[in-house]
C-alpha cells in the first residue's frame, strides 16, 4: 500500500494503490483537500475522498529481523595463518632488539 503525506500536517496516510489516481483526498487529522499523487492542494469546493483517522494506531515495528537461513561468518584459514606469521615476526623482531641491546650494555660494562 502506498503512502502518501498530507501537504499541510505532515500525517502519514495509506492509501489503496486504486485511490492514487483520485482528483483529491481529504486528512482526516486537518480536513485538507490534497492530490494524493502530486500532494498539490485541491481547490476549495472539489470533492473528496475522507480517511479513516489512524492517529491513535501503533507504528509498526522498524526492528531489524534476523534472516533465519544467513550462514555463520567464518574466517578463511589462509587468513589466520597469515595473522599467525605476523604476530611471530613482530615476535622475533621485538626478542632481536631486545637481545640486541643486552648485548650492548654487556660489551660497554663488562
Amino acid at each position: 500500500m502506498p503512502t502518501v503525506i498530507c501537504p499541510a500536517c505532515g500525517r502519514h496516510i495509506l492509501l489503496p494503490a486504486e485511490e492514487m489516481s483520485l482528483p483529491s483526498i481529504q486528512c482526516a487529522r486537518c480536513d485538507n483537500h490534497f492530490c494524493p499523487a502530486t500532494g498539490e492542494v485541491s481547490p476549495k469546493g472539489q470533492t473528496a475522498v475522507a480517511l479513516p483517522d489512524t492517529t491513535r494506531e501503533k507504528p509498526a515495528s522498524r526492528l531489524p529481523q534476523r534472516i533465519p537461513d544467513a550462514p555463520a561468518l567464518r574466517v578463511q584459514p589462509g587468513t589466520i595463518i597469515a595473522v599467525a606469521i605476523i604476530a611471530l615476526a613482530l615476535v622475533l623482531v621485538f626478542l632481536d632488539r631486545s637481545n640486541a641491546t643486552n648485548s650492548r650494555h654487556r660489551l660497554r660494562w663488562g
